[in-house]
């Protein structure tokens, strides 16, 4: 399509929600014909960077109109691209409830992916961009949006994100007696997506051994666990278990028990609800 929406979505809480890549913004980003839409984290929300996240997204499509917001790092990123900016409107249905919509569907995503890893708020920056990749892959009824993007379905694998899979790892990084005939087994991050939004065919994961150190309090800080690296591999399988969170045990402990609060070193990290289920602060972003 030649229409498209974004708006930046910012961090409420600098503590908790931080991103492990030290990421606080974050751009929405949406295709009005395919409905194709993408977070771009961000460690700022300045023009250049902004232009940068819709140049990745567009690659050599045309685009002629977008709807945003009144900010100024949006319009002058589209000054720099020479993309027609219309403002959009508070309760003009035409243009504020798409993008608000757009922007509601990936926080919505993030949340629940983050929940169902086992993995703190601060892993956003991740999160995010994975399950939008996901959900542009998926044929909702009436094709997919990476379809009608490329003319094409995806050809290549998808992973739930935090999901356990076996990789290859690089040669360089792990020595053969480190991983057996299946190889090492990791947490899925996600897809590593070059510009135009295509896909170089290759996968995101952490050796799970890296969380060895990482508590998984929901409100741990992101400036705490930014030491985490990730593998960049072309073969990657979920095993004959199929999807399962390798996560999500050890995260609530960590959230729904006495003892893993205690191991926090500080106040419990959850609280109880009217319903005394345990409620699980989750990331928090302000539109603006």
């Amino acid at each position: 399509g030649d229409i498209i929406t974004m708006d930046h979505l910012v961090s409420h809480d600098t503590e908790v929600t931080v991103g492990v890549i030290g990421d606080v913004d974050a751009l929405a980003i949406q295709d009005m014909f395919s409905k194709l839409a993408h977070c771009y984290p961000s460690a700022t929300k300045n023009p250049d960077a902004t232009s940068l996240a819709i140049r990745h997204f567009i690659g050599r499509r045309t685009v002629a109109m977008a709807y945003s917001d009144g900010s100024g790092e949006l319009r002058l990123a589209c000054e720099q691209l020479s993309i027609t900016r219309e403002k959009s409107q508070t309760g003009v249905a035409k243009t504020n409830a798409i993008v608000e919509r757009a922007n509601q569907d990936v926080l919505s995503m993030t949340r629940t992916a983050l929940v169902a890893a086992g993995l703190p708020a601060c892993f956003w920056p991740w999160a995010a961009p994975c399950v939008c990749f996901n959900n542009n892959a998926v044929d909702h009824g009436d094709g997919s949006s990476w379809m009608l993007t490329h003319n094409k379905e995806f050809k290549g694998k998808l992973f739930a994100f935090g999901s356990g899979v076996w990789f290859k790892p690089s040669p360089t990084k792990y020595t053969q007696l480190k991983w057996d005939s299946r190889g090492t087994f990791g947490v899925f991050a996600g897809y590593k997506i070059t510009p135009g939004y295509n896909w170089s065919g290759e996968y995101y994961v952490w050796d799970l051994d890296q969380f060895l150190e990482i508590h998984l309090s929901s409100d741990a800080a992101g400036s705490k666990t930014n030491n985490i690296k990730l593998h960049t591999t072309k073969v990657v399988t979920q095993g004959d278990r199929g999807e399962w969170f390798p996560l999500k045990a050890r995260y609530e402990w960590y959230n729904s028990t006495i003892e893993g609060a205690k191991r926090v070193g500080n106040k419990a990290p959850h609280l109880l609800t009217k319903s005394g289920l345990n409620f699980v602060p989750l990331v928090i972003f302000l539109v603006n």
